[in-house]
Formats: structure tokens, sequence, C-alpha cells
């Protein structure tokens, strides 16, 4: 039997999740959006027509159910879109439905202690890296009915992303080894948690957030991980890409709805306007 017969089924797989890893290795600057509010699986066609390169499904603020976010996340393979699922870190039985679902990888959010860092890794990561549960008659291998599970869990752990998002004190404070940590591949600032969070302290402002993404970016660098972030236009992306930040996630879908759909009614309202004042 050949060493991976089940080759073809895996690549389908893993390639999407590798060929991210790749663009950003070559400096490529990847955006994206979430989706918390939208279920149809034709909205995730849009996203991929409209250019976005990634996708990250909230199971956190969200209300998907997990048969809805398998949903999802099959469209994102059939668009080559990547996926990831953003789920809270105590929910260990929807992060492995997830991955075994074929996302390309998972975001949890607030992180506040190195052993839930380390939990996050043993989650998301087969052995030797994790304990992630070995379930391999399912969709993250094509239903393959011959695998060979050392190959499955070297792909899953080398292209799968895991990733930390830092949106509390703590987690900031803990940037440097977060970064260090084997097994964490991005660190995703959420600047609206952190903001609020900071400002609970008297700390929050603009120069604070600022400063904390500049230490982000910097870890990210010296230990060869993906920096992402959440932004909220395009000039305050244009500050964290020179930061070094790859991973752009451009507010949630519903908010690029509504911005798309602003913008063409005060077009329309202004040639309402114009269509008035015509002499008769």
């Amino acid at each position: 039997m050949p060493k991976c017969n089940h080759t073809i089924a895996v690549n389908d797989v893993f390639q999407q999740a590798k060929q991210t890893r790749r663009q950003l290795e070559a400096g490529e600057v990847l955006w994206g959006t979430f989706l918390a509010e939208l279920e149809a699986s034709g909205a995730i066609h849009v996203l991929a027509l409209a250019g976005l390169d990634f996708v990250i499904i909230d199971m956190e603020h969200g209300t998907y159910s997990p048969h809805q976010a398998r949903r999802l996340i099959e469209a994102s393979r059939t668009v080559h879109m990547t996926s990831l699922v953003r789920v809270p870190l105590g929910e260990r039985g929807t992060i492995t439905k997830m991955l075994d679902a074929g996302a390309n990888g998972i975001l949890l959010p607030q992180a506040r202690t190195m052993e839930e860092v380390r939990q996050a890794v043993a989650m998301t990561k087969y052995p030797p890296l994790g304990c992630r549960g070995v379930h391999l008659y399912r969709p993250h291998v094509g239903f393959a009915s011959q695998v060979d599970s050392k190959c499955v869990f070297a792909e899953a752990n080398a292209s799968i992303i895991t990733a930390i998002q830092i949106e509390t004190p703590e987690a900031v404070e803990l940037v440097d080894q977060i970064a260090g940590t084997v097994g964490v591949d991005m660190l995703y600032v959420g600047p609206g948690d952190l903001g609020a969070l900071l400002a609970c302290g008297g700390n929050s402002s603009d120069a604070e957030i600022a400063e904390v993404m500049a230490r982000v970016g910097r870890a990210c660098r010296e230990h060869g991980k993906i920096a992402g972030c959440h932004v909220g236009s395009v000039e305050s992306a244009a500050k964290w890409i020179a930061l070094g930040f790859q991973f752009i996630g451009a507010w949630a879908a519903v908010r690029l709805l509504f911005h798309g759909a602003e913008a063409y009614i005060a077009q329309a309202s202004q040639l309402s306007r114009c269509s008035e004042q015509e002499p008769t």
C-alpha cells in the first residue's frame, strides 16, 4: 500500500491552509471578514467573488450551530477561500467538530494565561504537538477509507492555523511568550475588546493600542508567527500593515453589507435630489 494512498483527499483539505501560509511567507497581505449573522453558503461565494481571501466564522458572538458552521466551511472549500472558526477556549468539542469539518484554522478569543494558550495548542494539534481527538473518517480527510494517521497528523499540524486572539491586558503582557509557543501560528489583535478592557483600567488610548500593535508585530517577526488584526477602516489597516500585520480582518460581513447599501442609497438620494431640481 502506498505511504499515503489518501493523498488526494488529504491535499484537498490541507492545500488551502498551505497556500495561505505560502502567500504570507511571500509577504502578501490577506484580507477577510467575520461571519456572525449570514447563514447561507451563497454568502461565502459572494465574498470570494468580491476578492476576499478568508472568512472567520464566528461562534463566539455568532449563533451558528455546528451544522450551520460546517456548511459555511464546505462552501469556503468550494471557492478556495480560507476559513477559520472563532471558538471560545473552553469548548473543546466544538473545536474538534470544526476542525474535523475541514476548517483551515481556529481562532481562540479571550486568552489570559499561558495555561490557556497551551490548552489551545493541545486542542488544535495532533500528537506530538497536542492531543486533538482523532476520528479520521471525517470531512477533513475527505472520508478516505485508507488513512495513514501519521501522515495526516503531520499534514494537519504543518498547515492548520492555531490563532490566539490578543484582546485582554493579560494577553498583552504575555505576547512574547505566546509568540514563542510551539504550535501557535498566529497572534490576532482584537482592538475592540482590548480597548474596552484597557479603558476599565484607565489606560485606553490610541497611543496605547498602537503600542500593543507594535509589540505584537515585533514578537511575530522575532518568532516567525503570523500577525493578524481586526480593523474598522482601510486607513487603520495601513498603519498596522506597516508594522508587519498581514492577516487583516475587516469588520463583519453584515457591516460590509451595511456600508455598501448605505453608499448606494447616498448616491441614489443625490440622484433623486438632482431630478427634483430639474425644470419641468
